[in-house]
Parts: C-alpha cells; structure tokens; sequence
C-alpha cells in the first residue's frame, strides 16, 4: 500500500485550482479536462456547484461533501478530499490525487507512489497556473487586463492595468 503524503498549498478557490488543474502536465500524456476533475462539496454551497458546471460543462460535481480518496487497489483512504483526479486519471497503478480547499488554505495528497510524477516540480507548476487563473479572475473581476512577461532571471512578472 502506498502512504499518502500531506502537503499545504495556498490555493483558496475551487475555481482556480480546476482552472490549473487542466493547464499542468500530466503522466498520461494530455491535460485534464473538466471530466477528469471530480468536485465534492458540502450541502449549502450550490451556487457554487452551479458556478463550477456553467465554468467547466462536464465537471463532476457532488453535493455529498468532502469524499475519501481510492488507492491503487480501489481501497477507500482516511484522507478526504473534496477536489479529486481519481487514479484511473493519474496514470497506471496510481492512487487518486486529492485536494482539501477551505478558506485558509490548502491540504494536498499525493501518494509516495504518484510522487515521481506530481513531486515538488509539478506542484511548483500547479502553484504557477493557480496564481495565473486567479490573476484572470481578479482582472476580469476589476476591468483590468495584464501582460505576463520573464524578467532576465527567468521570473514572471505581470504589468496590470486598466481597460
């Protein structure tokens, strides 16, 4: 059986982390797409869920709260998450990958397994396409429109400004 391994992330918004989720690689070889991704959330948040589906048409969305995670063997975890890639995603005899988005931050699993995949540089990737999809939100949000740009050592930076 292979442990899974907590992590803490900063991401706050469902939306976002969908959004990056089908931007990063992955060791299947294509992105996810909103039918791979699994959203669980509580009762009371339907204008959420709804939100989800009209953002992302196919995303599985449940009203169940918070799911256990599956290992390789389709064993139920104690882990509970309620952004899931379920494992016949990840990739061969994988486990799902979870993730716990609440307000003040984020719980991410990843099994000892999965790690040579979606390790520290894939999170790191994750972490990138995280901020870029809440960049989009909050210019959306305020009229702003930005660039992205690399500065000489390799760093993004972002000019914002006003439409």
């Amino acid at each position: 059986m292979s442990r899974y391994v907590e992590g803490e992330c900063e991401f706050t918004s469902i939306r976002e982390l969908v959004k990056a989720l089908m931007k990063v690689d992955t060791a299947i070889g294509r992105a996810w797409t909103p039918k791979d991704i699994q959203v669980a959330l509580d009762k009371g948040q339907e204008a959420e869920a709804e939100a989800l589906k009209t953002a992302y048409p196919g995303l599985k969305v449940t009203m169940a709260g918070p799911q256990q995670l599956e290992g390789y063997q389709g064993d139920k975890r104690k882990q509970t998450a309620n952004v899931i890639i379920p494992r016949s995603q990840v990739g061969g005899a994988s486990n799902d990958l979870g993730w716990m988005v609440e307000p003040s931050g984020t719980k991410q699993f990843v099994s000892d397994y999965d790690k040579g995949f979606y390790g520290k540089e894939w999170g790191t990737s994750l972490a990138d396409e995280y901020n870029k999809a809440a960049m989009d939100r909050k210019c959306l949000l305020n009229g702003w429109t930005y660039t992205e740009t690399k500065n000489a050592e390799g760093e993004t930076q972002f000019l914002i400004e006003n439409m």
